[in-house]
């Protein structure tokens, strides 16, 4: 039997999706048409497992996401109307030359990232260790993921900050990459910059979670939408251009969770279920999780946003401050069929944090930060290191029809080493402060 609530829901959000498309000149990738999808796409998969998980959605659900989602378009929206009136035409080809990084300089940086790689390695399977003495690399993931949700355990300060680093190096080699493909043709990609790419998967891994992953893609994809936005100058994309990019958006999710499912059987994550019940879970199951913790929603006594700001709290905490900072991981709730789910979109962080005006504040903010961000990396002559800081905050946008990502992670350590040490690359790499050739 086909829940009419959520049969409305998709529909609502389709219409969204139409009019935001309408409104941001077919752009798919701006702000508010990305955040109706985002939902829609969740919206639609809950649908399609309805009578499986026994979905049967209350209007109140219905009305809070509408409510979220508008708060945040009106006020994105109006932010860009303003911005369009400040200038016209602004952007400019702010392209040199080709970025090249010598292969004695990647070299180096490949030593480097497979030694830190390794004391990561190493730490990992001490904290492995200390759950089970008889660890493999079959169950090593799984004992540490353990360890992280059941005894608090991590790698140490210095340990992760050295991880950072190569997260840095990751995501600068991964814009080089980029960069050089989309402007200069892929005659000036050599195949070594994919090394310091591959090793920050491998160092990922390591930490027995698979959203370090999502966060690559998003930005890898949010990189190739906004330099070929540059490129070719494109301010209006007709339908055909958008059902093409929806196309290979389509293809891009696809791959993405064969990698994932991957993962997912590594870190022992995916446990007994098939790929399509784990991609459901992960994308559709947000709905009645909310769902569920709206209809059992009981106003208490909590810390101001103390799940929203667990990132900012946690380096408060680092300094010597004592805020509470215990919400890592959200319960699970349980449908029919023996599946369960702890993802319930981002609106359930701010309601149980904030209330329901709050929530309705948050989302303002949120569509102004995001709104001014787009339209300074699209329609000015930015620094392009600003596209890419960009595409790691886009997947806390595309991540919300899922779960809060943006706010949980706000200031948080990985946050800050890991814009840092991206910062500190690009202006070695990129901007070639240094350069490092071999001697003869």
């Amino acid at each position: 039997m086909v829940d009419y609530m959520l049969l409305l829901l998709v529909f609502i959000l389709f219409m969204g999706i139409i009019i935001a498309l309408i409104l941001n000149n077919g752009d798919p990738f701006a702000p508010v048409p990305l955040s109706f999808e985002m939902f829609f796409i969740s919206a639609f998969i809950a649908l399609l497992n309805q009578n499986k998980w026994g979905v049967k959605l209350s209007y109140i659900t219905v009305v809070i996401i509408i409510i979220g989602l508008l708060c945040f378009s009106i006020s994105a929206m109006i932010v860009n109307y303003l911005m369009i009136k400040i200038k016209k035409n602004e952007v400019k080809k702010n392209v040199g030359r080709p970025i090249i990084v010598s292969t004695f300089t990647v070299v180096l940086v490949t030593i480097y990232s497979i030694i830190i790689t390794g004391i990561v390695l190493k730490k990992t399977m001490e904290i492995a260790n200390s759950i089970s003495g008889n660890i493999n690399i079959s169950n090593m993931m799984h004992l540490v993921r353990n360890a992280y949700i059941f005894q608090d355990a991590s790698l140490g300060l210095i340990p992760s900050i050295l991880g950072f680093s190569v997260t840095g190096l990751g995501y600068v080699f991964t814009y080089i990459i980029i960069y050089n493909f989309i402007f200069w043709g892929g005659k000036y990609v050599k195949k070594v910059y994919y090394i310091p790419c591959l090793i920050y998967l491998i160092e990922g891994a390591l930490s027995s979670g698979r959203t370090y992953l999502i966060k690559w893609i998003v930005t890898i994809v949010t990189l190739i939408v906004i330099l070929i936005y540059k490129k070719y100058n494109i301010k209006v994309l007709k339908v055909g251009k958008i059902i093409k990019i929806m196309i290979y958006g389509i293809l891009a999710i696809v791959i993405f969770f064969i990698v994932f499912q991957i993962l997912g059987i590594f870190t022992q994550k995916t446990g007994k279920l098939n790929t399509w019940d784990m991609l459901s879970i992960y994308l559709g199951s947000s709905i009645p999780a909310l769902d569920y913790s709206i209809i059992n929603y009981i106003p208490g006594e909590r810390f101001f946003g103390e799940e929203s700001f667990y990132g900012l709290y946690g380096l408060l905490n680092h300094l010597g401050m004592d805020i509470p900072n215990d919400i890592l991981h959200l319960p699970f709730i349980y449908f029919e069929n023996g599946y369960s789910s702890n993802v319930y979109t981002s609106l359930r962080t701010y309601i149980y944090d904030f209330g329901f005006i709050g929530m309705c504040f948050v989302q303002i903010l949120l569509g102004i930060f995001f709104s001014i961000y787009y339209n300074l990396i699209k329609r000015f002559n930015l620094n392009y290191i600003w596209i890419l800081i960009y595409g790691m905050f886009n997947y806390g946008l595309a991540m919300q029809g899922i779960e809060d990502t943006f706010m949980r992670s706000f200031m948080s350590l990985t946050q800050i080493f890991s814009i840092v040490f991206i910062i500190i690359f690009y202006k070695l790499f990129v901007e070639q402060k240094i350069k490092i050739r071999w001697r003869k």
